[in-house]
């Protein structure tokens, strides 16, 4: 089954642009019940669809990632108190949660950070997809989006679908020239435990 998802995940991933690579953009999409393009896609790997789901939002306004349960989408960054925001949405199908997505961002240095996850019918993640960007808060400068998607075997394999470099439009570009700084933050992913990490601060039960 795994197998085949990696298979699925693949065709799906390199065959279309990824489009949509800003929380911007994400919050435009969310705020009437749908999803842009690059969630869209994620989300036919997790064999989920946001009609069919059960949205549970969470939210985090400090810079601990205190992540606590709301009752909507909120007002994108308007809901931010100091220059940290967070934001979550749980998809649940059957009272199950079934994919995971999760925004940081660090609105006084312009990065931001966006982390979405499979899981299967027992709590287990089945593939991540990790978005990371920068956009110089004072224009100077060339800003950077590095995407990685990935999917997890049982047996512990991790299969890589994509790791590169986007445009503004989701396309794939070849690696800028960065310092080593930004390497690092663009090829910083969280681990899985991040998804159960969320589930159960919003409520929810995860193995």
């Amino acid at each position: 089954m795994r197998t085949r998802l990696a298979v699925i995940g693949l065709s799906l991933f390199c065959s279309l642009a990824t489009a949509q690579t800003s929380f911007d953009e994400h919050f435009s999409f969310a705020k009437q019940g749908k999803m842009g393009p690059r969630e869209d896609r994620f989300a036919k790997l997790c064999g989920v669809e946001r009609a069919a789901s059960t949205v549970t939002y969470g939210r985090s306004v400090d810079e601990d990632w205190t992540f606590k349960r709301v009752s909507s989408v909120g007002h994108g960054r308007n809901d931010a108190e100091m220059d940290y925001l967070g934001n979550a949405e749980i998809w649940s199908v059957a009272g199950k949660p079934r994919l995971v997505t999760v925004w940081f961002l660090i609105m006084d240095t312009g990065n931001t950070s966006n982390e979405m996850f499979c899981l299967d019918g027992t709590g287990h993640v089945t593939a991540r997809e990790t978005l990371n960007a920068f956009e110089p808060v004072d224009g100077v400068g060339g800003g950077w989006r590095h995407l990685r998607v990935q999917t997890f075997a049982a047996a512990g394999k991790t299969s890589n679908i994509r790791n590169e470099f986007l445009d503004a439009h989701g396309e794939a570009i070849p690696a800028p020239k960065l310092k080593q700084e930004d390497l690092d933050e663009a090829n910083v992913h969280v681990s899985p435990g991040l998804a159960r990490e969320i589930i159960a601060k919003l409520g929810k039960r995860a193995k």
